[in-house]
């Protein structure tokens, strides 16, 4: 004999777990990942897991706890490049580039503005 199953169970029974944190809780995760794979461009993840307990001596009671794990997508970390020196070291400079003595260039002195003159050309306006 076929029980008669209830096809929306699992919707009502997220509603109404921990009295609607549950599934506002999975709301916020769910915004928060789908921004964090739009702007990183890789897979995130939310998983909600339901653990029914049946309760001793309750005929038809069950306890029911959820865990939700949310797995956001990470930004790659740039890598930043050192050079090993003859001590064995590791520097940012390398040790095999000429050193350059810069200095700053001297301001210029200001300079006045001279409009150009107006062409005499016949200028055509093409449309």
């Amino acid at each position: 004999m076929a029980k008669e199953i209830n096809p929306t169970a699992f919707i009502e029974l997220i509603r109404d777990l921990r009295r609607g944190e549950t599934l506002e809780e999975l709301s916020e995760e769910l915004a928060d990942v789908q921004q964090r794979c739009k702007d990183t461009g890789k897979v995130g993840t939310i998983t909600l897991q339901i653990k029914i307990r049946p309760e001793r001596g309750a005929d038809g009671m069950f306890g029911i706890t959820d865990d939700i794990k949310v797995k956001k997508p990470q930004f790659d970390r740039a890598a930043t490049i050192f050079y090993e020196h003859a001590d064995m070291q590791l520097r940012r400079e390398d040790p095999r580039q000429v050193k350059m003595d810069l200095r700053e260039a001297p301001k210029p002195e200001p300079q006045e503005i001279r409009e150009a003159p107006q062409s005499t050309r016949n200028v055509r306006t093409v449309k």
